[in-house]
């Protein structure tokens, strides 16, 4: 954007440029034919506007050529972004699924410790039976 503003102000300062100089060709050679003579002015003058027209070319090229580039470039790195977005979108749900995955496994171990805390508890309760069963038969 900011090159192709530079570029327009340079192209703008040229072709008032090339005015100018057109203007003061004009009322030389207006000149020159009132006095019947050639004015080396008005040739050195045209040779000034010619090389004028010329760089005023040459950077429109130049502009068109950034701008060319700068779309480019523009476009390459929305490629870019686009990828990456891809694949930020995909690691995404990568660890969505995991955490299902872990979360799951969670469960199952929770599941897990509860029925075994369920079976030392019976195992617990059972022992104790058995103790009070033993001091009975020792008693008898």
């Amino acid at each position: 954007e900011a090159a192709r503003e530079e570029g327009d102000i340079r192209a703008q300062e040229l072709e008032a440029q090339v005015l100018h100089v057109q203007a003061r060709v004009d009322v030389r050679e207006e000149a020159a034919r009132e006095e019947g003579e050639e004015s080396a002015g008005v040739a050195e003058l045209t040779r000034i506007m010619e090389e004028t027209a010329l760089a005023h070319a040459e950077v429109v090229e130049k502009y068109e050529t950034d701008l060319s580039e700068a779309t480019e470039m523009v476009e390459e790195l929305e490629f870019d972004i686009r990828s990456k977005r891809e694949a930020v979108d995909t690691y995404v749900e990568l660890l969505k699924d995991e955490h299902a995955a872990a979360a799951r496994r969670e469960k199952e171990l929770e599941d897990k410790l509860a029925l075994h805390e369920e079976v030392v508890e019976q195992y617990e309760s059972d022992l104790s039976d058995a103790k009070e069963l033993v001091e009975e038969l020792e008693f008898d």
